[in-house]
């Protein structure tokens, strides 16, 4: 089943797994003790997606970049819709599917990890912050693993901060 209103897809498949199906994923990575222990023990944002690219899992540190209190908040959104990307916006299929995604790293490396194993990339996400907009550099870096006999990627959005400049 698709959320998409509009299935057409200028790049990315719009295809998505159902709220209830990704629900059920994050319960039995939410029951996986040791998963949230070591998610939450970084202050990277970490995001678990599923084949579908879409949140099934993520740490504290991905809520504080989405801006949220609660993970459930964010299951089932790929990663330009959880943190306010506009190209993810414009398009009521979502992130990944306008032509302009084909520029983006951080789809490019989520794809690439589906088919290779590993993906890595540096992007500047334009996100909406209240009324302004703001660029959100990030370097991705996705590793696609199986759990339970099925695909899953965790995907790693380390902020790109610039070096603080010499002392002196």
């Amino acid at each position: 089943m698709s959320y998409a209103l509009n299935p057409k897809t200028q790049f990315a498949p719009v295809e998505r797994a159902t709220f209830l199906e990704a629900a059920a994923d994050f319960q039995r990575f939410r029951e996986t003790a040791l998963v949230p222990l070591l998610l939450d023990a970084d202050p990277i944002p970490k995001v678990i997606i599923n084949d579908h690219r879409q949140m099934v899992f993520g740490n504290r540190a991905l809520a504080e970049l989405a801006g949220v209190e609660d993970l459930r908040d964010l299951i089932g959104l790929r990663l330009g819709e959880l943190v306010g990307c506009n190209h993810a916006i414009d398009q009521l299929a979502g992130c990944g599917a306008m032509d302009s995604c084909r520029a983006c790293n951080a789809i490019q490396a989520t794809l690439e990890a589906f088919n290779k194993g590993t993906g890595r990339g540096d992007v500047a996400l334009r996100v909406a912050r209240g009324l302004h907009e703001e660029v959100l550099p990030l370097k991705v870096t996705v590793q696609r693993f199986l759990h339970e006999g099925r695909a899953f990627a965790l995907m790693c959005l380390e902020p790109v901060v610039e070096p603080a400049p010499p002392a002196g």
